[in-house]
């Protein structure tokens, strides 16, 4: 897969389009399903305060994301 960078937070549409997960196995991953309503919630109007929590628990979401799929090699389905 090739590598993504994006100079600004995706909107939904394009991180959906890009992370090239079948719309299946999506709604069966929970942790994918957090980082995508992360994602839409940032553009949600509010609080400054509120985009910079969006985008730490982001971070971190991705991350346990990734770990977790290099270690079993599939989806968190839960």
């Amino acid at each position: 897969m090739p590598t993504l960078q994006y100079n600004r937070m995706p909107r939904l549409d394009e991180w959906r389009s890009d992370s090239s997960v079948t719309l299946a196995v999506r709604s069966k991953d929970s942790v994918l399903c957090r980082i995508d309503s992360l994602i839409d919630a940032f553009y949600t109007p509010g609080p400054l305060f509120v985009g910079h929590v969006i985008t730490c628990d982001l971070f971190f979401t991705l991350d346990y994301w990734l770990k977790s799929y290099r270690t079993n090699g599939t989806t968190n389905a839960s």
